[in-house]
């Protein structure tokens, strides 16, 4: 089954197939491919999409009908480089110039970003599936709503690239590029401009900017967030934005594509890193939870064969190896083998859960810390051991074996009372030695935390896990006491701060949905998650699918703290662990009391 074909399966006839199939996930730019034979040479380009073009004494010229939106592709004949010329109305007013190979391997752009008082102009190259800025801005003095010329002159001896933009015959502004190399600079020769030349794009507008409907608008038409349904629905357009993004394949036999640090290019291994993957098969695992939807238990249980065909018990089992470098790696990917189990029913998972569990006890528990090392080399325990202490939890549901359930309050009243060390807030250091936590108690920021949103909700949790199980009041205490905290630091104009790790930040918000926010008395919180979760569909979701680390947005661009720090939307993880904090608030929504994972 091809992918749009299972996305129609998947959503039905719900609101979110309306949100899929209306063109929310494009990519920019849109390519059209000209087919024209070497053997056929010609005097003008051949253009598409309702442009004209000629070619003069100066270069290549092309123009359009004023206000027209539209994207076209030049191919020079016998050559493999293109000029594609794209006016497209999006977040901004913006026209590029895309030059670049047809392999998609190299791309520069001049791109003119029109206002209403002038514009700018930059030279932008794609990388990760993203326009990013190589040279520039540089402020434009024109009139945005007149045609515009763009002239790209190359210079061949200095190897250098100048771009000028002009209306009426009066510069508007320009830019000049120095470093670009031999490989790229020859494609403004290929385009038949010569080894010196220009190419001159030119009768363009644009008209005004039209802001595309969000799938959360779309939503909002046919349903009220105080309806029933309403945070499904906002969790089956985000996980099928993951599928879409993600999952390679058919529903049968395909999987989630391979990624290291978030992308598909220079895998480590060419099966991808097994944590990334968790955090993609958490979301999906948290909607058929909800939905009981058949479609995602195919997803499901393919993701678990692929994994049963292609790692050996050893790899799965390794704690410390180059796929469960350190505890935390070790916690999400034994919850995944868990999710599988509880998929599948195959005891084999279960198996490789154990013996992982057994060998990170084995090789980073310390009795003096009373918790597991971070990982090799350090002296600290972490708060990201919240994954092992459930993992440890979930196996002695499964099994009925005391020793797990010893190990969990071990792990769990470890962390409490070494990294609940000096406060009196509720909240736990991310990390603690035997002499020392690590960190200022008030240093909660995003992108900048002692502290960390989803260990503290994981504690949380756990303690009304005990509470459930034991009937001890005092981890009631604790459960209100976390949420005291969480509401003073972490309650940013509404929104939940993501403050330490815009990659896993929302792996136990499932948990704490169904644990912590069923109990009494939970109210601020339970509207604290709903509104984050609303506020990452419509502030941190990118146009075509993917999600950022700012939960009050924006996706992209510097204004986002995460996004300038290296985290980001187009990285599995990212994308992954933010949509977990939109399937939390599906999971609270439906009161599901007892979620497992």
């Amino acid at each position: 089954m091809k992918q749009n074909t299972f996305i129609k399966r998947l959503l039905g006839g719900c609101v979110a197939l309306a949100v899929l199939l209306s063109g929310c996930g494009g990519t920019l730019p849109t390519e059209q491919t000209v087919q024209t034979s070497p053997q056929e040479p010609r005097e003008d380009w051949i253009l598409t999409g309702g442009w004209k073009t000629g070619r003069g004494e100066q270069g290549v010229t092309l123009t359009s009908p004023p206000g027209e939106n539209a994207s076209a592709l030049l191919e020079p004949l016998g050559e493999s480089w293109q000029i594609q010329v794209s006016a497209k109305a999006v977040d901004a007013r913006c026209l590029r110039v895309l030059l670049g190979n047809q392999d998609g391997t190299v791309r520069l752009a001049a791109a003119v970003y029109l206002e209403e008082t002038g514009g700018q102009l930059a030279l932008e190259q794609w990388k990760y599936e993203k326009w990013t800025a190589l040279d520039g801005p540089v402020e434009l003095s024109l009139d945005a709503q007149q045609p515009l010329e763009i002239r790209l002159t190359h210079y061949a001896d200095q190897q250098s690239i100048q771009i000028s933009v002009t209306q009426d015959g009066a510069e508007a502004g320009m830019l000049r590029y120095p470093d670009v190399s031999l490989r790229t600079i020859h494609l403004l020769a290929k385009a038949g401009v010569g080894a010196d030349g220009e190419a001159v794009f030119s009768g363009f507008t644009v008209e005004a900017a039209v802001e595309p409907e969000t799938p959360v608008d779309i939503l909002c038409k046919t349903m009220s967030p105080e309806e029933p349904g309403f945070y499904r629905a906002l969790g089956e357009i985000a996980v099928g934005d993951v599928i879409t993004n993600f999952w390679t394949g058919d529903t049968q036999t395909g999987k989630i594509r391979p990624t290291w640090e978030g992308y598909s290019e220079d895998l480590a291994d060419p099966r991808g890193s097994i944590w990334e993957t968790a955090m993609l098969v958490f979301g999906i695992y948290d909607m058929w939870a909800v939905t009981g939807d058949q479609t995602y238990y195919d997803l499901l249980t393919a993701e678990a064969r692929f994994f049963r065909e292609s790692f050996s018990e050893e790899e799965l089992e390794n704690a410390g190896g180059l796929f469960h470098w350190a505890s935390d790696d070790c916690a999400w990917n034994c919850m995944m083998y868990l999710c599988f189990y509880s998929v599948t029913a195959d005891q084999w998972f279960v198996e490789r859960a154990i013996r992982l569990l057994d060998n990170v006890n084995a090789r980073w528990y310390d009795e003096e810390l009373n918790g597991l090392y971070y990982k090799d080399g350090v002296d600290f325990m972490s708060l990201y051991e919240v994954g092992i202490a459930w993992s440890w939890l979930r196996l002695w549901e499964i099994t009925g074996e005391q020793r797990f359930y010893d190990l969990a309050l071990r792990s769990y009243e470890g962390m409490h009372t070494r990294l609940g060390a000096d406060r009196d807030d509720g909240l736990y250091y991310c990390e603690a030695n035997v002499n020392w936590p690590v960190g200022d108690r008030e240093r909660i920021a995003e992108a900048g935390s002692s502290s960390f949103l989803t260990g503290n909700m994981g504690m949380a949790a756990l303690a009304a896990k005990f509470y459930r199980i034991t009937g001890n009041q005092t981890y009631l205490e604790r459960v209100y006491q976390t949420n005291q905290g969480l509401l003073r630091y972490y309650d940013n104009d509404g929104v939940l701060l993501n403050d330490r790790d815009a990659w896993t930040n929302g792996s136990y918000a499932a948990f704490y949905a169904s644990e912590v926010l069923s109990l009494p008395d939970t109210e601020q919180m339970r509207t604290l998650v709903k509104n984050t979760a609303m506020s990452i569909m419509t502030n941190a979701r990118t146009e075509d699918g993917y999600y950022g680390g700012s939960w009050s947005g924006p996706a992209e661009g510097s204004a986002s703290v995460w996004y300038s720090g290296g985290s980001k939307p187009q990285q599995s993880m990212t994308t992954g662990t933010s949509v977990l904090m939109v399937t939390a608030a599906a999971i609270l929504e439906a009161e599901i009391e007892h979620y497992v994972r």
